[in-house]
């Protein structure tokens, strides 16, 4: 940080350093923000994997267990929400491996 503002004043002179701070600092910011929204994207997403494993051993034992490998393949968090709910309100593990397919398609 120190380097980046040394080269700034000999490169730009005094008036420089006080445009260059604002981007640096703007540029600075927008990589902060930007990194705490991708970590909360995925912890959703992990979280969702959590409660899809759960959901598919309590339901369907060994073969949920089989066809989690499947949705961990999946990173869109609306489709792991609707493959969540689908767990709650299926019958069968058919209709949670014909929504995979569908997905996967």
């Amino acid at each position: 940080e120190e380097n980046f503002y040394e080269i700034i004043k000999e490169v730009g002179g005094d008036n420089m350093p006080s445009l260059a701070e604002r981007w640096y600092k703007q540029g600075k910011d927008e990589g902060i923000q930007e990194g705490i929204q991708k970590g909360k994207e995925e912890g959703i997403r992990e979280g969702l994997y959590e409660a899809i494993e759960m959901g598919l051993k309590s339901k369907f034992e060994e073969r949920g267990k089989k066809l989690f490998k499947k949705v961990r393949q999946i990173r869109d968090i609306g489709k792991l929400r609707e493959i969540m709910d689908l767990i709650i309100k299926a019958d069968s593990i058919q209709e949670i491996e014909k929504a995979l397919k569908q997905h996967q398609a």
